[in-house]
């Protein structure tokens, strides 16, 4: 189903775990756009983002502090990539 946020969510885990890591960046997006209050959608984009683009370590934590806040269990090492 293409407007299902948690099938491209998943298909942005399968893209990340091949290595394909901008494929699975397109995919966690579609499921964010397909609905944004996706806290797995959120902590999966921070983890992507911190450990591909060191760059976008702020945008990682927006995510990140957004998947916490829609209920997400919180992660000690995610937390320490992020400082």
């Amino acid at each position: 189903n293409p407007k299902s946020a948690t099938a491209h969510n998943y298909l942005g885990i399968a893209a990340s775990q091949k290595g394909r890591q901008q494929e699975a960046e397109k995919e966690i997006l579609q499921a964010l756009a397909n609905n944004p209050d996706d806290p797995d959608a959120h902590f999966n984009l921070a983890v992507i983002l911190i450990t591909t683009q060191p760059g976008s370590k702020e945008l990682a934590r927006k995510h990140y502090a957004r998947a916490t806040a829609l209920g997400t269990q919180r992660s000690p090492s995610l937390e320490k990539l992020l400082q």
